[in-house]
């Protein structure tokens, strides 16, 4: 094994090189059923599930104003801020949505009149059912901007805006600092460090890979893939079955097994021992918990696939990670977990062109597993216990580039889960005139946030148990999002159950 896979292997084990210890007495005592943890209680579980729609979606074309005449709902100034004809004779509304392809949501009285792209039937379901939310044009922010701060340099902006990179990492860090590379969810996992002492596994799972939402300054994501633990090929399978020869793997576990003098490769030897000990906890957890469980019906169901190991490839990356992420959730009583977060990612929303093609696909894949996903919890009486929010690094511009959308700033979420407060808008919808006097549109069609990254996971963080005293810790930007710009100020935009 050559220096780059072994780091790669170190990498997606997911463990830090800091409390090695010994595992092995303890894993026994995991899969002899003795673990006595006070913080096992299923009643007091919670988890938020994040979706990455990586590449920045247009949530313009996903949450659309569906109002007469003008103002922030209006479908007029929708399609008009929308056009650009790329072929006049089959889409003269350049990318706008035509009225018949835009599904209806019920808001309160009194709220903006909303639909929702027609390939997203499960998701409309779930907000007229009060189960999901829309919160109105999310972005990064270093203070609240307008358009005459934003034109004028009257405020600090976020590094590198509309950079992929940059503001992938701002949006789940969320910070000022542009070279910090922790996020919220990885600081909670440090807050709650001392809730999972008795627990071996990490408290931040990761379905989606690489990620700097999961990342703290001393908690790291655990990674998983497909239907379980990452395998380490020289290492043993739950199973007993090595990948490689049997005298490759025996010597494998004899060089972990060595004791060594040089600290750097005693330290390689106890990460990979612990990472194959959480690896076979993590396998031994699942096994009564199969993809072929009645249970997880409703994603076969979703996508007309058989259920079958050899059919599960077949369900979209989306859809199988979110049924990962559903068996985990099942298992988290005999994992001893009480606070969880779990990653997950779906790429392809870098939408520059055939944008009304490719995002209807992506949208239909992500309805439907979040649809899929929503029943399984229910039918686990999970529902209330389990919060899913989305997240993209920025939305799109109104203006279309022909046959496309260009990177934004702005742009709406769903927050989903029996513990939201559904069918309603959060914050104000922005306005999408085209025109120059329009005080929401920075220049060429980049929306100018409302709210703040920061105010959005931080409603999120509050629900999942963090105190007000750790607020300002977790999220050290929070207190300069006060004052009119915002559409909401402060540090709960109101759309969880406290």
């Amino acid at each position: 094994m050559d220096r780059r896979r072994f780091l790669h292997y170190l990498a997606h084990t997911g463990v830090a090189l800091g409390a090695m210890g010994q595992t092995g007495g303890w894993l026994r005592s995991v899969q002899a059923g003795q673990i006595l943890s006070p913080h096992s209680r299923s009643d007091d579980y919670r988890a938020l599930v994040c979706i990455d729609l990586k590449g920045g979606n247009d949530g313009f074309n996903t949450v659309i104003p569906t109002g007469s005449g003008t103002g922030a709902d209006s479908y007029e100034d929708y399609q008009s801020a929308r056009g650009g004809v790329f072929n006049e004779k089959n889409n003269a509304q350049g990318i706008a949505l035509p009225e018949t392809d835009i599904l209806p949501l019920t808001t309160p009285t009194g709220q903006a009149r909303l639909g929702i792209h027609n390939s997203m039937p499960e998701v409309q379901q779930l907000f007229n059912r009060g189960k999901a939310g829309v919160v109105a044009n999310v972005g990064t922010l270093v203070r609240p901007t307008d358009k005459n701060d934003y034109q004028n340099g009257m405020h600090p902006l976020p590094a590198h805006l509309f950079s992929h990179s940059d503001q992938q990492m701002l949006w789940l860090a969320p910070s000022a600092d542009s070279h910090l590379r922790q996020g919220w969810g990885g600081r909670l996992a440090d807050k709650f460090s001392a809730t999972h002492a008795n627990v071996d596994l990490p408290m931040n799972i990761s379905t989606g890979g690489e990620n700097v939402f999961q990342v703290g300054q001393q908690s790291m994501p655990f990674f998983v893939e497909g239907k379980g633990a990452i395998s380490l090929r020289f290492a043993p399978q739950p199973n007993g079955v090595c990948k490689r020869s049997r005298g490759q793997c025996e010597s494998f576990q004899k060089l972990l097994s060595h004791r060594y003098n040089h600290p750097l490769r005693q330290a390689n030897a106890d990460i990979l021992t612990r990472a194959i000990a959480r690896n076979t906890l993590l396998d031994d957890a699942l096994k009564n918990v199969t993809i072929n469980d009645t249970l997880f019906e409703p994603f076969w169901a979703a996508f007309g696939v058989a259920k079958s190991d050899q059919h599960f490839g077949k369900l979209p990356k989306i859809a199988q990670q979110l049924f990962l992420i559903a068996r985990l959730i099942r298992v988290q009583s005999v994992l001893a977990m009480r606070r969880q977060t779990f990653y997950a990612r779906m790429g392809g929303y870098d939408t520059h062109d055939a944008i009304l093609t490719k995002q209807a696909k992506l949208l239909a894949e992500l309805s439907k597993s979040i649809g899929a996903f929503q029943q399984v919890l229910a039918s686990m009486d999970m529902q209330d216990k389990v919060t899913t929010f989305t997240a993209s690094e920025f939305g799109r511009t109104t203006s279309s580039n022909g046959d496309g959308s260009d990177h934004g700033w702005g742009s709406h979420h769903f927050v989903i889960g029996g513990a939201v407060k559904g069918g309603r808008l959060f914050g104000r919808l922005p306005q999408l005139s085209p025109e120059a006097d329009n005080p929401d549109n920075a220049k060429w069609g980049q929306i100018i946030p409302t709210l703040a990254a920061d105010q959005y996971a931080v409603t999120l963080a509050r629900w999942f148990g963090l105190p007000d005293s750790d607020i300002a810790s977790v999220f050290p930007n929070l207190a300069y999002m006060t004052g009119k710009k915002l559409a909401i100020a402060g540090s709960d935009l109101g759309f969880m159950r406290l």
